[in-house]
């Protein structure tokens, strides 16, 4: 069976461009244009990740040779699709395939934008939806890229006064914001609140807020002795544009005990190596400085304020280990935010967050590929989130009706925890495939298709 025979014309819910290309597209790989190009919704940029899926499939990418068989290729084509058109393409929030061979990048199937940074894990290695990674428990991670960040520290400045306020500037960047982290620190107890405030930029200082640019607040309190990554998010992503500059500016939101002995500290890299610097307000203006602060700014590809759910194929290396490792969690402000998991009584949960860490607990499964789940729902109290392995309900938690996922405000770590202080540990022993996110609850039938298409290989022994 040739792999252009695997895609129906379903596969039209993935692209739509408007030159043209895509009845060439279609028509290349046997569909029916004619009758295919029936969704204006989707995107024209769903036309080049298409070829390059097409590519990777049949092993003729710059990734490498395959070690796939023909027939394995095609069952993994026909199982992606049939991932699609369950979820629909309009659901889906991120599907992290992590079937790259080389390089130092993981890529989103659908979006050019989202990507991760491979930090040690052993890439291509064979699983029963494909190529996944390997993860060795000791310092192995994948990380959600930011849009730009400056991570180089060696001193901190202070913002002594309540009425002070500090900045970075930006390199430019075209983007909804979704969070910022800033690399903070405490002195002394700071009774007040901060928050971080997208400026525009006027003259090389900081000009006006942006709309929606003002994150909600974090307590002082909160921020530790030490310097470490604390995360602000936003309500409304506001939206920065290609063709301006802007600041990140940190300011306190009261004057409850802030002075010289009882402040908060930001750090910096003296030497200015991310090529815009900072700037500080005091007495009633703004001065420059040519020193850059830490701080790092992500999209909204990843906020998650409606029904979701998360699937992802791993494999524990050690199932008797009893300790915890993380398959999956990006963080709230002080909370767990969301969570796959083998804690450290031996069992496995997924954990989101409504105000309140909330939990479904999967329990303790063999060295085999195995389909974790979770769905959250905004609407319920009763079965708030709900636990799934290999497409099977394992349980539910309760929370609190018509509440939202807590906002994340740090990067989705695939493979460790990242906590709410930036902090990485947790780091998973085995293998870990596609991973997913939608932007909807998925039904426990539609749990059960795409764990089964996840799994499509393991009559070829390889799950074991």
């Amino acid at each position: 069976m040739a792999y252009k025979d695997n895609f129906s014309p379903r596969t039209s819910q993935l692209i739509r461009p408007s030159d043209g290309s895509l009845v060439d597209l279609l028509d290349s790989i046997g569909i029916n244009s004619a009758a295919a190009i029936t969704d204006p919704s989707a995107s024209a940029n769903a036309v080049a990740l298409l070829k390059g899926l097409l590519k990777q499939l049949q092993g003729t990418s710059d990734l490498g040779p395959s070690v796939m068989t023909q027939a394995q290729k095609d069952i993994v084509a026909r199982a992606v699709e049939n991932i699609v058109n369950t979820i629909g393409v309009e659901n889906i929030k991120m599907f992290m395939p992590l079937w790259e061979q080389s390089g130092a990048k993981a890529y989103d199937l659908f979006n050019r934008d989202l990507t991760f940074t491979v930090n040690g894990a052993t890439l291509g290695q064979n699983g029963p939806c494909g190529y996944c990674m390997g993860f060795d428990g000791v310092n192995d991670y994948l990380v959600q890229d930011s849009a730009t960040e400056n991570n180089t520290n060696n001193d901190d400045y202070p913002v002594n006064d309540s009425a002070d306020k500090r900045a970075q500037k930006i390199r430019v960047v075209a983007i909804k914001a979704g969070f910022v982290r800033l690399y903070l620190k405490k002195l002394g107890a700071p009774n007040a609140n901060c928050r971080v405030v997208i400026y525009t930029n006027s003259g090389g200082l900081p000009g006006a807020p942006v709309t929606n640019g003002t994150s909600e607040k974090v307590p002082c309190s909160s921020i530790g002795t030490n310097l470490d990554w604390r995360g602000f998010y936003f309500l409304t992503p506001p939206a920065l544009q290609k063709n301006q500059q802007y600041w990140v500016v940190f300011e306190y939101t009261d004057t409850v005990l802030v002075d010289g002995s009882n402040r908060i500290s930001w750090g910096i890299d003296s030497a200015g190596g991310y090529g815009e610097g900072g700037a500080v307000y005091t007495s009633g203006a703004w001065s420059s400085y040519a020193q850059s602060h830490n701080f790092g700014i992500w999209s909204d590809n990843l906020v998650l304020n409606t029904d979701y759910s998360v699937i992802t194929l791993a494999k524990d290396n050690v199932p008797s280990e009893i300790a915890s490792r993380f398959i999956l969690r990006a963080s709230s402000i002080d909370n767990f935010g969301v969570v796959i998991r083998k804690v450290d009584q031996g069992y496995y949960d997924f954990v989101g967050n409504d105000g309140s860490t909330r939990a479904a607990v999967m329990y303790l499964f063999p060295s085999v590929f195995t389909v974790y789940g979770g769905t959250f729902s905004v609407a319920n109290s009763t079965g708030k989130v709900e636990g799934y392995a290999n497409g099977f309900l394992k349980a539910t938690g309760d929370g609190t009706a018509l509440a939202s996922q807590a906002r994340l405000a740090h990067p989705l770590a695939i493979g460790a925890s990242m906590n709410s202080q930036g902090v990485l540990g947790g780091y998973w022993s085995g293998l870990i495939g596609p991973t997913i996110i939608t932007k909807n609850k998925l039904s426990q039938a539609q749990m059960g298709i795409i764990s089964n298409e996840l799994l499509c290989l393991r009559k070829y022994g390889v799950a074991a």
